[in-house]
């Protein structure tokens, strides 16, 4: 999602400068008719929005937590309603509020949206090993324990990875005549 925040950031700083300068066009016109819109008014609240929510996404498109995605819902969301419910007959204002609707939704689908996780799969069937468990920990959490029985194909842990990995539970240690004056390992 990082991507998305980058780009709606940019955009949204560039949009600033376009609905700044149409916002006092639209208030000079308002102001000269004297029809009491407040179009003009609006459009320079929600491009100060533009410019603020831009700021923020670029700023916090690399952050973990909730808090980036958060502020970006708000200051999107302020300038949705404020653009919505003021255009007036400044009916570009309603694009910019379109524009700030979409940002504000793709901030809280982001902050919903959970990554994917990948499983550990048992590639062999037969009775864990604490061996075969102790090769299979560094790739992610284990739901099992020595000693359990384990079928080809089941789920026997979650690892950080999107895609799922085929571990070995029942591998058990080759011994031989053989010893060294390192430690073993389980």
């Amino acid at each position: 999602m990082k991507t998305w925040k980058l780009v709606s950031g940019i955009l949204s700083i560039i949009m600033f400068v376009f609905v700044t300068f149409q916002s006092c066009a639209a208030g000079i016109s308002n102001s000269i008719e004297d029809n009491g819109e407040v179009g003009g008014s609006a459009g320079i609240i929600v491009a100060i929005m533009l410019l603020a929510g831009g700021i923020v996404s670029i700023a916090t498109r690399n952050s973990k937590g909730k808090g980036g995605n958060i502020a970006v819902i708000v200051l999107f969301g302020l300038g949705a309603i404020m653009g919505f419910t003021m255009a007036g007959s400044y009916t570009d204002l309603i694009i910019w509020a379109a524009w700030c609707a979409i940002c504000a939704v793709l901030a809280l689908i982001s902050m919903i949206k959970k990554p994917k996780q990948g499983s550990l799969i048992a590639f062999e069937a037969g009775e864990a090993i604490t061996y075969g468990l102790f090769n299979a920990q560094e790739r992610g959490t284990l739901f099992i324990g020595p000693g359990e029985k384990v079928y080809s194909g089941m789920i026997v842990g979650q690892t950080g990875r999107a895609e799922d990995i085929e571990v070995n539970v029942c591998k058990t240690k080759h011994l031989s005549n053989t010893r060294t004056s390192s430690s073993d390992e389980a």
